[in-house]
């Protein structure tokens, strides 16, 4: 529900994009992050998610900051569409 949706933004997690190891993990088995394009959904999360700021991410992928912005911002969609599902729910889901 929305209220799912708003306690995870209040609590800042997807802000920094930093989390525990184990709803990190559940994120990069569901959300389906992709990993053809450069620099992909996965390799920014990851970096992200080590507390990099979007600067030092596009530094060490060689590519522009805005594209980091635009992958961060799908990131946080497939995240909040995967939550809310899951809280609809009530459990995991493909």
């Amino acid at each position: 529900s929305g209220k799912v949706v708003k306690a995870i933004i209040q609590q800042g997690q997807l802000k920094g994009l930093q989390f525990d190891k184990l709803t990190k993990d559940e994120y990069i088995e569901m959300c389906g992050f992709t990993t053809e394009q450069s620099p992909s959904e996965l390799d920014v999360f990851l970096l992200r998610s080590k507390g990099m700021s979007l600067q030092e991410i596009a530094f060490k992928l060689d590519c522009d900051k805005r594209t980091v912005d635009r992958r961060i911002q799908r990131i946080k969609k497939k995240i909040l569409i995967y939550e809310f599902k899951k809280s609809l729910l009530g459990k995991d889901v493909p």
